[in-house]
């Protein structure tokens, strides 16, 4: 009831053909020796400041709104406040 195994020369045959890239085709990469790169400075300082200054003024304004959540966090709140938010949830 055994099957006989088979040859490797057959199995070698018969086995499914590789799939992807054929060898020796990888990207190469290109040389940037044709054209020389030249960097504007200038502009590119004022960019840099302007996406300085934007970034600085989202901080400002995380900042505000995390002052703002602790502030509110921290405050003593009355009787009446803490029944409605037991009740409600709503702080």
């Amino acid at each position: 009831m055994n099957k006989p195994a088979k040859k490797p020369a057959v199995v070698a045959k018969t086995a499914p053909k590789k799939r992807g890239r054929p060898v020796g085709s990888k990207s190469k990469p290109k040389s940037f020796d044709d054209k020389p790169l030249s960097v504007d400075w200038q502009k590119l300082s004022q960019r840099l400041q302007v996406a300085l200054a934007a970034e600085m003024k989202d901080n400002d304004e995380q900042q505000a709104v995390i002052d703002n959540m602790f502030a509110e966090a921290l405050r003593t709140r009355t009787f009446y406040e803490r029944l409605v938010c037991l009740v409600t949830g709503k702080v």
